[in-house]
């Protein structure tokens, strides 16, 4: 499937080089033998989790407790930016993504080369509130073609995440390999003069108990 989106945004030359994500297809097994000597062996697939979003409506998180729970369990507020409202919004950055969230503002990025938000009045660049998958970013761009979805966790969470500020902290979740094939080709132009491409492929591998996620990006 192709597609191409007009864009009227500035856009900065980058470029990220393809990823290939190998995930196993994991299945647990429970053997259970009757009174007449016959065993039945129940065999359930471990990567049958609830999808975290439907459309815009955020269904389930881990930034808020590091495990998969229904929003509606959560006492904390998360604000998830899912990745039909990433398509429909057109965003390339992360403060792109993260324009409709409350209480969240860009700050000095110094000179956009990095990442760097003010969560609830408090914040700074280099403060080591951005994450991706739950783990500290090493990057000074989290946002790119692997993104999925982005969850903001507003509030202290530094009992789980180490020291914080008590404004909470940007979560940007990855893209997974999926066991049916799929893939998508799209790309935008910019009045100023620049564009990007975008590809993402994924599917299983045959013969074996893994998938592959292939993605790219090329901006110009």
């Amino acid at each position: 499937m192709a597609m191409f989106t007009p864009s009227f945004s500035g856009l900065k030359g980058r470029a990220l080089f393809s990823l290939l994500f190998a995930a196993p297809m994991i299945h647990a097994t429970d053997s259970v033998t009757t009174k007449d000597g016959e065993t039945i062996t129940v065999t359930a697939d471990a990567n049958t989790a609830t999808e975290a979003t439907d459309g815009y409506q955020p269904l389930s998180t881990s930034t808020a407790t590091l495990t998969d729970m229904p929003m509606l369990d959560i006492p904390q507020v998360v604000n998830t930016v899912s990745d039909q409202v990433l398509e429909n919004q057109n965003a390339t950055t992360l403060d792109e993504a993260l324009y409709n969230v409350s209480n969240v503002v860009q700050t000095n990025t110094l000179g956009g080369t990095q990442d760097a938000f003010v969560r609830r009045g408090f914040g700074a660049n280099r403060d080591g509130s951005i994450m991706t998958n739950g783990l500290r970013t090493v990057l000074p761009r989290s946002f790119n073609a692997a993104t999925e979805r982005v969850e903001v966790l507003k509030g202290p969470a530094s009992t789980l995440y180490g020291i914080l500020d008590p404004g909470g902290l940007i979560n940007v979740v990855t893209k997974r390999p999926e066991k049916t094939f799929h893939g998508s080709v799209s790309a935008t132009s910019s009045s100023f003069g620049g564009g990007t491409g975008q590809l993402d492929i994924t599917g299983p591998i045959e013969g074996t108990q893994l998938a592959y996620r292939l993605t790219g990006e090329v901006a110009g």
